[in-house]
């Protein structure tokens, strides 16, 4: 059975996908399984008093469930794009409105690599057209806003060796408060690296340490 503690989290708490709203930039939005939770991007505060069914919070978006990575298009800041699987779909960041509806990644931009899915995703908001895609042990830069890749994949150790995780990302943010700092979880840890440079500034830490108030995610108790 999975291990809970005397709150009801998971013992070994993790996101699926999180987004910032560049309208609302402390609004940190973290994903889990068909819950979402508000919490402030920069510190240890809970914006919704606990987390919400997907369906309840934005009945019109398309994926209630199982969301694997988002990011929010910098150059055109209400658009979040949400993906699932093979999947994406373009959706209003701060209302509850789909933009357009899902298509296949193949379709919606035939030159991004991935295209089976992704695990996690950020803009630099230092260079704003610059998307980054993560899949297992690779990363790709492409075009956040067309149809281009800018970097091929290649090896996340081979693009920045001092980053401590190289592999199987599952979520990352960057605070628009603090645009250097680009925040990637991995299963219940986190670290803050430079999100243009090779650069730690602060290295893995669990995120029950980090943010004990982020962790608002009970999971349902099976063999």
């Amino acid at each position: 059975m999975t291990e809970q503690n005397e709150e009801g989290f998971d013992s070994t708490p993790s996101f699926d996908a999180c987004f910032v709203d560049p309208r609302s930039p402390g609004d940190l939005y973290l994903f889990k399984g068909g819950r979402v939770l508000q919490v402030d991007s920069g510190s240890n505060k809970r914006r919704m008093q606990a987390p919400m069914e997907i369906s309840q919070w934005r009945s019109a978006y398309p994926f209630q469930s199982g969301i694997d990575a988002c990011f929010v298009d910098p150059r055109s800041p209400g658009d979040l794009y949400l993906f699932k699987g093979s999947k994406v779909s373009k959706v209003d960041s701060g209302g509850n409105k789909q933009r357009e509806a899902p298509m296949e990644i193949s379709s919606w931009r035939s030159n991004y690599p991935f295209q089976s899915g992704i695990d996690a995703c950020f803009v630099d908001p230092r260079s704003p057209g610059d998307l980054y895609l993560f899949k297992g042990d690779m990363v790709s830069k492409v075009d956040s806003g067309g149809n281009k890749m800018r970097e091929a994949p290649t090896k996340i150790e081979e693009w920045r060796p001092a980053y401590p995780f190289d592999k199987d990302i599952d979520a990352c943010f960057v605070d628009l408060r603090s645009p250097g700092d680009l925040y990637m979880f991995k299963g219940n840890h986190v670290c803050l690296v430079d999100s243009g440079g090779d650069k730690v500034r602060k290295g893995r830490q669990t995120i029950a340490s980090w943010r004990s108030e982020y962790l608002a995610f009970r999971v349902t108790v099976g063999a």
